[in-house]
Order: structure tokens, then sequence, then C-alpha cells
């Protein structure tokens, strides 16, 4: 379904950031889905992202990757989240309703 590959898109994009980026050393995928919603999350332990990066990277050329993936999930009337986690590391979370 399309839901189905822009969930996969998502998950791709976010691994190679964390595989280019994030100089983690663990990644953890997680999917959860219920009659409602389904829920990527990809979590690592890398470096993260500045304050600057996660307020602005909808308005910035040089992000097109988050950028896209957030563009994706609207399009699908989901949620793209980015934070930072609080061990450090950053938190993608990709929410569609079903």
């Amino acid at each position: 379904s399309h839901i189905e590959n822009v969930l996969f898109t998502v998950a791709q994009e976010a691994l190679s950031n964390v595989r280019r980026h994030a100089q983690a050393t663990t990644v953890i995928v997680t999917v959860q889905i219920t009659s409602e919603q389904a829920v990527l999350v990809v979590q690592d332990n890398g470096i993260g992202l500045s304050p600057l990066v996660l307020q602005t990277y909808r308005d910035n050329a040089t992000h097109l990757g988050l950028t896209g993936m957030h563009r994706r999930l609207e399009d699908l009337e989901g949620q793209f989240l980015l934070t930072n986690g609080e061990e450090g590391g950053l938190i993608v979370k990709a929410v569609v309703p079903l």
C-alpha cells in the first residue's frame, strides 16, 4: 500500500542519515500498528541534531532528506517528529493514521 511505501522510505532515509551523520554505534527501529495508526520510530545513540536544525529543517534546502520525510507524512495527514534523545542521539518518529 501507499502507506507502507511511505513508511519504508522514511525508514530508509532515517537509517541513511544515521549511517552518514550520527556517529552512532546503535540504532533501534520499531514499528507499532494498531487499528488507528502506524508508528515508526528510528532511534540512535549518535550526536543528535543542533537545536537550530530541529527548528528550521523544514525551511532549509540543505536538509532535503528531513524535509522530504516530513512532506511525505504530511501528504498522508500524518506526523513527523524529530527530537534529540535525553541521553543523546536522535529520535525520528513517523505517525500515520490508518
